[in-house]
C-alpha cells in the first residue's frame, strides 16, 4: 500500500501510504529490495534511513530530511 517517489538525484526513495497512522519511509541506493518487505521488517530491521509517522508535525520532518546532505 505505499508509493515509492524517487529522487535519483539525491539518491533518495521515499516510500509513502495515504493511510492514518502509518509512516513515511526514506530509503538511500537499493529501495527494490526493500520495497518488497513489511512494515513490520523495516523497522525490526532498521533498514530505512528515516521513517516519519504520519503526525501534527509531519510536514516539518519530512523538510528536515531533504535539507540533510
Amino acid at each position: 500500500g505505499y508509493v515509492v517517489y524517487g529522487y535519483s538525484n539525491r539518491n533518495l526513495y521515499v516510500f509513502e501510504s495515504n493511510q492514518t497512522e502509518n509512516a513515511t519511509y526514506v530509503f538511500r541506493g537499493e529501495w527494490e529490495n526493500a520495497s518488497r518487505l513489511t512494515n513490520h521488517d523495516i523497522i525490526k530491521g532498521n533498514l530505512c534511513y528515516k521513517s516519519n509517522v504520519h503526525s501534527k508535525t509531519w510536514k516539518e520532518n519530512v523538510k528536515e530530511i531533504f535539507e540533510c546532505k
